[in-house]
């Protein structure tokens, strides 16, 4: 199994996948599945809590919680990082 260089090739051609996906902004069940939270009801208990690992936020008019795309891609790399740097 190869670690380091080849891990981090695929890391970085993952980036920008959800930016190409969503645009800039992510919201709904796929900013829960994005973050791994089990279900929408777990995302929302995080946001109340202060628990969520991005900055989410609201838009005046419409219904629910954002996050910037890129913020949740560079939140994913360094989780995937610091995996790898613990094995």
């Amino acid at each position: 199994m190869t670690h380091g260089k080849d891990d981090q090739q695929i890391t970085q051609g993952k980036r920008g996948e959800l930016l190409a996906e969503f645009g800039p902004l992510i919201s709904g069940k796929h900013l829960t599945k994005a973050l791994g939270f089990p279900s929408q009801q777990a995302f929302r208990q995080a946001v109340r809590r202060g628990t969520v690992p991005v900055k989410v936020f609201e838009i005046a008019g419409r219904r629910g919680k954002f996050a910037l795309t890129e913020e949740v891609e560079c939140w994913l790399t360094r989780l995937s990082s610091a995996t790898e740097e613990k094995t």
